[in-house]
């Protein structure tokens, strides 16, 4: 059985991060409202492939170690 784990870190690239996780993209829109545009699967997939976790938190104004945690809740949930 093959494992589809991601680590979910600052520097993660969140297109990466959604084609591991696609259930994390409605919480990391409300978590960085910003990012509303993901939403948009082509404007997804010209900005996610070169944003981090770090640039969603700077633009959610939030610490990146609570987007991180977050998400990381909410994966294992």
């Amino acid at each position: 059985m093959q494992e589809n784990t991601l680590s979910i870190a600052a520097t993660t690239n969140i297109a990466e991060l959604l084609d591991h996780h696609p259930e994390l993209l409605d919480v990391l829109v409300e978590l960085a409202p910003a990012l509303k545009n993901l939403k948009n699967p082509v404007m997804r997939k010209a900005m996610a492939k070169f944003a981090t976790l770090q640039t969603a938190a700077d633009k959610a104004g939030l610490p990146v170690e609570e987007l991180v945690e977050k998400l990381r809740s909410a994966v294992v949930e």
